[in-house]
């Protein structure tokens, strides 16, 4: 499947769980001296990981652990295995979606399920993308999506009265709007909406002092 996958992190495609995981795998062995809290403060392993992959048997880390073919191999062995634990031995049935959710999580979700309940925009929603893809979708290790661009707009500087627009997870930031969360689905199919700045429709509200 892997030698059949066009690098694209679509959320129905297997591969990029795969991957992903193989990645993580990788790391585990590689960086298994270093501590919890060493990790929790090498925020940029992945390019060092990268680095060390791309050198091959030149690398220290690499041989310390067999080598790079054994690296390969016996993390490999581990994705598959951690893989069919989770999402089962049907391989063509894994999603990266499965995993790679992204959830518009309101600040005041955390203190109570129940503030959650009203305040989260919407539940998670599989979604395309990663961390090292134009589309900018980065996970935790739980798979939540909490980096990318909220506010996505294209414009034609040729014809700047028209815009294209996706506000995640809406442009109302009152959970009782009707415009809260109307655009989460959109920013995760990439659904845009034009605004023009010389057609103005909807009512008028009018503020009065008394």
């Amino acid at each position: 499947m892997l030698e059949e996958w066009n690098f694209i992190d679509d959320a129905n495609l297997p591969q990029p769980l795969i991957f992903d995981e193989w990645f993580s795998q990788i790391e585990a062995i590689i960086y298994d001296e270093l501590s919890e809290e060493i990790m929790k403060i090498f925020g940029g392993r992945a390019q060092t990981t990268d680095e060390l992959l791309r050198l091959g048997n030149e690398s220290i880390w690499l041989n310390e652990h067999g080598g790079l073919e054994k690296v390969l191999q016996d993390s490999f062995t581990a994705t598959i295995e951690h893989l069919e634990t989770t999402y089962g031995k049907d391989q063509a049935k894994w999603k990266w979606g499965d995993f790679h959710q992204v959830l518009f999580k309101h600040p005041l979700a955390s203190a109570n399920k129940m503030l959650g309940y009203f305040f989260n925009a919407k539940k998670p929603l599989p979604v395309n993308g990663s961390a090292v893809t134009a589309l900018a979708a980065r996970q935790t290790e739980e798979g939540i999506v909490n980096h990318g661009a909220s506010w996505r707009f294209v414009i034609d500087l040729d014809d700047i009265s028209t815009g294209h627009h996706t506000v995640s997870p809406g442009q109302s930031g009152h959970f009782r709007s009707p415009w809260y969360s109307d655009q989460a689905e959109d920013w995760v199919n990439g659904t845009f909406h034009e605004t023009n700045i010389e057609k103005v429709e909807g009512k008028v509200l009018k503020l009065l002092p008394e």
